[in-house]
């Protein structure tokens, strides 16, 4: 046998640029992955393209692709090699010009022998469909000695599928890998003057080239690697007198002379039932002429083709072989001329004669036992894993070889179809009657869970399941291993399915021509159900099984790990059943495992989803496997059956042009079938299309030329949706395609067509609109159609031995760019948001509430990720401005009151252009967001408008702060005249004491007593401040002057008091106008919490003044009674309640004089600041220190080093305080233990309500229930200040760490600035002229100025040793920042206001807006300043007390707390409230909007969601009766099955939060 020669194979894979793939190193995923750049025919000069560009035709099912012509006119230089001369000298030949070219025939090869297996298979499969010969037998091109050097394709051509029709009419579907047929084999001897592929493309079939031949475009070229393979074809009928054949059969072409391919020959001569051997007629050579008498040994026909009159040498071989035929029966046909004997009509009579089996027939896997006893390697045996997994694949076949096998061993997908019913009824609740809502809920899942306990006993058994119990080995087996058993596991099924199938749809066309009973042709529907049986059924089941043990809580290790099966064969090529075909139904639990399994193998990847939805028949699927080289199934019908998705790669180019890392292609059934009935149809094709186009990126509506009336219903389904998606602001995008036969002139005959088309879409948009109510006029209201494209036909001839119309490949190809256009302007999803996607809008299908379920599912996706990272972008720009504004009060504090209005409002406007600066980056951050992310531009405008707002905000706050601090400045200037003066006279005289005892030599003692005796006599004239207001008696007068009317309530208060610092606020029920419908303790506590509330916000405005260096003034108790008063007076109406003008007057009195303390401490903080004497008595050890100093001769390094360490510790201190507060929030917003706490309000919210869950304390509990803004504010509090009193690592609290580290970072930034600063001056300097450049460079650094107005230093104008004086400063540093470190006073209070001040920041975004739901007291989800509010954690009613007033009368005298929850109550168009806000009238809750306009409430009858409030009433129903003075509610018993846990992780899922 002659092999070609490994050193001639190779240099054409390197002259192919292939060698790098060689062997099976081509994968399907780099086949499949969608180029950036297309090759085309332009390109193929260059070698390295010629296999690319014909995997690229095959794949996308060109035959064109198979042949290509090369410019001859390229220089020898450019095409040769190395490689091409060393095959030239292998030869013995010389070079020519055509070296460097590559025949058509060798590329094929030379690709097939670069490919892996998989990639194989769908280039066989394709060949097959083009009608084209598929490489059977393939040379091994490295073989030795030892190893076989043919190898044939098994595994590569089993999943072939043929129709065709016998001679009697009669349809036939085969796999054309187990069904036998006869086999003609062709092949050459020597090299005869006649084409032999051109001779047998002219035999059977004269229309289409099947077999390459040397008349092709590049068939002159030599052939090097392709010579020995084996290819193999179909002839198949059509059923006609048209028919050249009137049976099927194979042909099988040896290429290549066939006395150097014995291996191929054997196995030629044992599988053919008829053999076509092309001679030379002047052959003389013995070996030849053996190859024809070899023939004689077998059973096959013969027909010899000369290329002329034979040679007298052949007699004698022919006379032999045609007596040894005629011996055996077999027919010997000779041809020496074609031209007179038609070989068509010969080879007719040979095929023919194998009927009704004269011959052996024989399928692909008959050839396998011909090849293993030729010693030819078989491609699935090659490999271990692959043959082991065909095995295991036949065995799990045997399972359907049982009768009702499909029901006993898939039984649970028959009972998701009573699932999918009762889940709709769930959604619509068309059956409900008169019975509560959240009643028939709980009847309907009860129902629900009783067949998911049918699904579990059944799983639990599992002796009926051997089936799934075989496909599930699979997840122990290799990645490669689970890959081949996939596939051929589907091989398999498909056969079976095939096989079945075609018998019982006979008999039932029998049947049903016959007008049997109904009840017989449902008994062959079902049969027909069950014998159809696919990879999807098994992926259905072991769904099913996921969802059952989802449902029932019974998640076992094992079946957590069947959503990986399913990514697993997503990512091999095998479709992902989306939409469940029998129950119409679409698995969310499943395909949300089966999505995050896949993130987990590929990442979060941005994914394009791509649809298509058409009548039945128009082509979709095969449409999508021209563009994207898939393997949906095509078939006439309803191949496709709900819908399947799978996923296609794009290159590096196309990911980075595109932002999308894959496409999701998504097949469906097609719509209007004929099969279901029309009320059916209706329902189901509604449903179909409204998931699919709202799930995709891009809806391809394909349909086929002159189908009007088909195109027209579809349009009005599709219109239907497309107007629903509008409401959200949604804008899919739409292809329109039209499939018409091929015509030159088709472009200007479908402008007439195109018009009428539009037509069509606005006559269906306003069907639409007016079902909907929507003011729509045109289809161009609701999307903007730019494109409609026209394709032709798929099919030239008629199938099957016609082949796909080159023009449709390129037309749909040129559809796929256009599908790429639309790609750049949208954007794709990631793997996270799409499933959320899939889940919204199947539940919005559901219940037909599709905009505020979108807008709930994906919408709100979207809208929280702009939320979170516009909170991080606000805090920034808030924490920039309260440090600059923090900077200004400093630089302002720090200037003499003569100079504060020129010189403060400099200041004032420098800090403002700062915060213009942070204001520009805040922009610039929406500009980017907002540019990445184009599916959140319907919040763009309200976004500009929030931080414009908080722009204004915080421009104002500045202007405040800097308003108030110039006036106390002012102010304090006044009183403080001469505070200076006193201090710089104390300095000078204890200077001037000091130099008189400096030579006495007296110890410590007699100077301290010496210093004492002088400091009396120093401060005996120093003034005390005495003219501080009398605040008790002030608050009293103001009280009285405010509240006139009800003075008697002031003064009764002030009678009754005893000790004024101490009021029990009393509340009573005759201060409080209550709605009739509320319980009485519950208004009482809940204006006990709001009392709570205001005398914060009153202790917070004191403390603000505080900051301010502001003392308590009779404005200021001024302000905080008007403040208090307004609250009173206003505020409550929000929580349903309100006080009388009374009650205002008591409660006013009882908030002030609980905060007089403050006001005192105010005072108090005040004077010790502003007070001369007090002054200079804290001044006392500091100056006795000095003094010390200079009576003991201290060097004056010392001296000086000490007196600038003092006036440096006020500057340093704080810059702390201000560093301290930007450290706690950057904690708070960066520490992993908290970030994800803080990062938006509803992941706060949620870790709150966990937290006060998991303390199982109803009391602590009804303040949020109650208050839920005070209460978020309160646990905010609570929780800030517990989390900086945990101990670390190093056994001190997280405060006293990120204290710590300030004081030391601030010290390091002082000493490292005096150090550059005595570095400049030389070695000596003059001290007051060294203070003065210490004070400019500390205050560049800290960014606050040293109030040198305040601390007055005496030095002496003497020169000062720098060295000296770096060194002692050091030390004098060094022991302020330990006296800081390791004081052990209580820290909280020393750093009280930076906390309350991250209280305060925080608060604004983790509060946020204080508006509650109207029905559930549940808070709105945005933060501050919103205008539409939304939650997505609404509650049963009942936990705010709601009962029967608010229901419904009929439960009037039961006063029993409800359990709607309030988007359960607006879903259902019946249920009515009352209350004040609708004038104790009944009004209808799906109304509300009439009422409360700021809110949305989406309609959502969902028994998975709002687990949390579901357990919490279940399990504080008794504790919410007593505390509401109602009945408990009757608790739905599933809601008392929920855990904690379950509950738990629903909020933890809900709010994407991380714990």
């Amino acid at each position: 046998m002659a092999v070609p020669h490994f050193e001639q194979c190779l240099s054409i894979l390197k002259l192919l640029e292939l060698h790098v793939y060689y062997p099976k190193k081509i994968t399907r995923e780099m086949a499949l992955t969608v180029p950036g750049e297309v090759i085309a025919r332009k390109d193929l000069n260059k070698t390295c393209n010629q296999p690319w560009f014909m995997l690229q035709n095959i794949i996308a099912g060109n035959y064109e692709g198979m042949s290509f012509a090369i410019n001859t006119q390229t220089s020898v230089s450019e095409s040769r090699g190395p490689e091409t001369l060393l095959s030239n000298y292998l030869q013995g030949r010389k070079p020519t010009d055509s070296d460097g070219l590559v025949n058509p025939l060798d590329v094929l090869t030379s690709l097939f022998i670069c490919c892996d297996d998989f990639l194989r298979q769908i280039l066989v499969e394709k060949l097959s469909n083009c009608q084209l010969g598929i490489p059977l037998l393939l040379p091994v091109i490295d073989a030795t000695p030892q190893t076989p050097g043919v190898e044939m394709l098994s595994w590569a051509t089993s999943t072939i599928r043929k129709q065709w029709k016998t001679a009697l009419g009669q349809p036939v579907e085969q796999s054309m890998a187990v069904h036998p047929l006869p086999i003609v084999s062709a092949l050459r001897i020597g090299r005869p003057k006649l084409s032999k592929s051109k001779i047998l493309n002219e035999t059977i079939n004269s229309k289409h080239d099947h077999f390459f031949h040397s008349k092709c475009t590049g068939g002159s070229v030599r052939k090097v690697v392709s010579n020995g393979i084996v290819e193999l074809m179909w002839y198949l009928p059509v059923g006609s007198d048209r028919d050249s054949f009137s049976g099927a059969f194979g042909v099988m072409n040896l290429r290549g002379n066939a006395v150097n391919y014995s291996l191929q020959r054997t196995f030629m001569t044992k599988a053919s039932s008829t053999a076509i051997i092309f001679c030379q007629s002047d052959m003389s050579n013995k070996e030849e002429m053996d190859v024809i008498l070899s023939w004689n040994n077998h059973q096959s026909h013969l027909i010899l083709v000369f290329d002329g009159e034979p040679q007298d040498e052949w007699s004698k071989t022919l006379q032999h072989v045609y007596y040894a035929q005629e011996e055996g029966g077999k027919m010997i046909h000779i041809i020496t001329n074609l031209a007179d004997v038609s070989l068509k009509g010969v080879l007719k009579q040979c095929v023919s004669a194998n009927f009704p089996g004269k011959t052996t027939h024989k399928s692909v896997e008959d050839f396998e036992a011909i090849a293993i006893h030729t010693n030819i390697r078989i491609d699935d045996r090659d490999k271990g894993d692959n043959f082991e997994c065909k095995l295991k694949a036949k065995d799990l076949l045997e399972c359907l070889k049982e009768e009702n096998s499909k029901e006993k061993h898939l039984p649970l997908q028959a009972i998701s179809c009573e699932i999918a019913v009762k889940t709709r009824e769930l959604f619509n609740m068309k059956c409900k009657g008169d019975m509560r809502t959240e009643l028939y809920i709980e009847k309907v899942t009860s129902e629900i869970m009783t067949l998911r306990e049918k699904q579990a006993t059944l799983w639990k058994d599992q002796s009926e399941m051997v089936m799934v119990k075989q496909f599930l080995e699979s997840i122990a087996f290799t990645s490669l291993g689970r890959s081949y058993f996939y596939n051929w596991t589907c091989t398999m099924l498909n056969r079976h399915s095939t096989s079945s199938l075609q018998p019982l749809r006979t008999q039932y066309k029998l049947a049903y021509e016959k007008k049997e009973g109904s009840e017989n042709l449902k008994q062959f529907q079902k049969q027909i159900f069950n014998a159809s049986v696919g990879l999807e059924n098994l992926c259905r089941e072991i769904a099913q099984i996921y969802e059952m043990a989802s449902a029932l809580s019974r998640m076992e290790s094992d079946i957590q790990n069947f959503p990986e099966i399913a990514a697993e064969m997503l990512i091999d090529g095998q479709p992902l059943e989306i939409m469940d075909g029998d129950a119409t139904y679409v698995p969310t639990t499943w395909l949300k495992a089966v999505f995050n399994f896949l993130k987990a193998k590929i990442g979060n990847k941005k994914v394009f989803v791509l649809s298509i939805v058409g009548v039945q028949g128009s082509g979709k699927s095969t449409m999508f496997n021209t563009m994207f080289g898939l393997k949906f199934p095509v078939d006439a019908g309803r191949c496709t059956k709900g819908a399947f998705a799978q996923l296609v790669p794009l290159d590096e180019e196309l990911r980075v042009e595109y932002k999308s890392d894959y496409i999701l292609v998504v097949d469906t059934e097609g719509l209007c079938a004929p099969e279901f009935a029309l009320i059916e149809r209706n329902t189901r094709d509604k449903e179909l299309a409204t998931f699919i186009i709202g799930l995709a990126d891009c809806t391809i509506i394909n349909s086929m030329a002159g189908n009007q009336a088909g195109i027209q219903e579809i349009l009005q389904i599709v219109v239907y949706a497309l107007m629903k998606m509008k409401l959200p602001n949604l804008k899919p995008s739409c292809i329109f395609v039209h499939q018409y036969k091929s015509d030159l002139l088709v472009s200007n005959k479908t402008i007439t067509q195109d018009i009428r088309l539009k037509e069509l879409l606005d006559r269906a948009t306003k069907i639409a609109a007016n079902l909907q109510g929507k003011p729509v006029k045109s289809f161009s209201d609701v999307i903007d159609v730019q494109h409609v494209a026209n394709i032709s036909n798929l099919w030239t001839g008629m199938p099957p031995m016609t082949t796909p119309n080159p023009e449709y490949v390129r037309n749909v190809l040129d559809l796929r760019e256009l599908v790429f256009t639309l790609m750049k302007k949208r954007q794709s999803s990631g793997i996270d948001e799409l499933s959320l996607k899939l889940t919204g809008v199947w539940k919005a299908v559901l219940y037909e509430q599709f905009p505020f379920s979108f807008i709930h599912a994906v919408e709100m996706q979207a809208h929280n990720a702009l939320e979170t990272e516009y909170i991080q972008a606000s805090r920034d720009f808030r924490q920039a401005c309260t440090s600059n504004r923090h900077a200004c009060i400093n630089a302002c504090k720090a200037i003499p009151a003569e100079r504060i209005e020129e010189e403060g409002e400099k200041i004032h406007d420098d800090y403002k252009c700062k915060v213009r600066q942070s204001y520009t980056i805040f922009l610039n951050w929406k500009e980017n967001y907002f540019k990445m992310h184009p599916n959140v531009e319907q919040w763009e405008t309200q976004t500009t408008t929030r931080i414009t707002t908080l722009h204004k905000e915080m421009m104002s706050i500045l202007r405040e702060d800097y308003g108030l601090v110039k006036r106390t400045i002012l102010w304090k200037s006044k009183i403080n005249k001469g505070k200076g003066k006193y201090l710089q006279e104390i300095q000078k005289k204890a200077h001037e004491l000091a130099n008189e005892l400096r030579e006495a030599g007296k110890s410590e003692s007699e100077l301290e007593t010496q210093f004492n005796r002088s400091w009396e006599v120093w401060i005996k004239d120093i003034p005390e401040m005495t003219e501080l207001l009398n605040i008790e008696e002030k608050l009293e007068d103001i009280l009285l002057n405010t509240f006139v009317a009800e003075q008697h309530v002031i003064h009764d208060y002030l009678r009754n008091i005893k000790d004024k610092q101490k009021v029990d606020v009393d509340i009573t029920a005759d201060d409080i106008k209550t709605e009739r419908f509320s319980s009485q303790q519950s208004v009482i506590e809940k204006a006990r919490y709001s009392l709570l509330k205001f005398q914060d916000m009153a202790i917070s405005n004191i403390q603000y003044h505080r900051d301010m260096g502001s003392s308590c003034n009779e404005s200021l108790i001024k302000e905080i009674v008007d403040e208090v008063r307004k609250l009173l007076t206003t505020a409550p109406h929000s929580n349903s309640i309100s006080f009388t003008c009374e009650g205002i007057a008591k409660y006013t009195f009882c908030i002030l004089w609980k905060v007089l303390p403050e006001l005192k401490d105010l005072q108090k903080a005040f004077k010790e600041l502003n007070d001369p004497r007090i002054i200079m008595l804290s001044q006392r050890e500091n100056l006795w220190q000095v003094f010390q100093n200079e009576c003991t001769k201290v060097g004056k390094a010392l001296t000086t080093a000490f007196k600038i360490s003092l006036a440096l510790k006020d500057v340093i201190d704080k810059a702390i305080h201000l560093e301290f507060l930007e450290s706690v929030v950057g904690y708070f917003r960066t520490s992993f233990d908290h970030k994800h706490t803080f990062v938006s309000k509803k992941s706060f919210h949620a870790k709150m309500l966990i937290n006060l869950a998991e303390k199982d304390s109803f009391e602590l509990a009804k303040i949020y229930l109650l208050t839920p803004a005070y209460g978020m504010f309160c646990w905010l509090q609570e929780y800030i200040f517990s989390a900086l009193q945990v101990n670390t690592d190093n056994g001190e609290t997280v405060l006293r760490n990120i204290y710590n580290r300030c004081v030391r970072r601030k010290y390091k930034e002082v000493l490292e600035t005096t150090t550059n600063v005595c570095r400049n001056v030389g070695q000596t300097c003059e001290v007051n002229k060294l203070w003065q450049n210490i004070i400019s460079s500390v205050e560049m650094t800290m960014m606050t100025p040293v109030m040198t107005s305040q601390v007055h230093i005496v030095f002496d104008n003497d020169d000062i040793e720098i060295n000296d004086f770096l060194r002692e400063l050091s030390v004098e540093l060094k022991k302020a920042e330990d006296t800081l470190t390791r004081c052990n006073t209580d820290l909280e209070k020393v750093v009280k206001c930076e906390i309350a001040e991250v209280v305060t920041f925080f608060a604004k975004d983790l509060v946020g807006c204080e508006e509650v739901c109207p029905f559930c007291n549940a808070p709105c989800d945005n933060i501050a300043g919103c205008k539409k509010h939304r939650t997505e954690c609404h509650r049963p009613q009942g936990i705010s007390g709601q009962n029967w007033n608010w229901w419904n009368w009929k439960w009037k005298y039961e006063k029993v707390l409800v359990i709607e929850l309030c988007t359960t109550a607006v879903a259902d168009t019946s249920l009515q409230f009352k209350n004040n806000d609708v004038d104790d009238k009944w009004h209808k809750y799906h109304e509300y909007r009439t009422v409360y306009e700021s809110w949305r409430i989406p309609p959502i009858v969902d028994t998975d969601t709002q687990l949390y409030w579901k357990w919490f009433m279940a399990k504080y129903n008794q504790e919410l009766a007593e505390f509401y003075g109602c009945r408990k509610a009757k608790i739905p018993d599933s809601w008392k099955q929920i855990t904690w846990e379950a509950a738990k992780q629903d909020l933890i899922d809900l709010y994407n939060l991380r714990t």
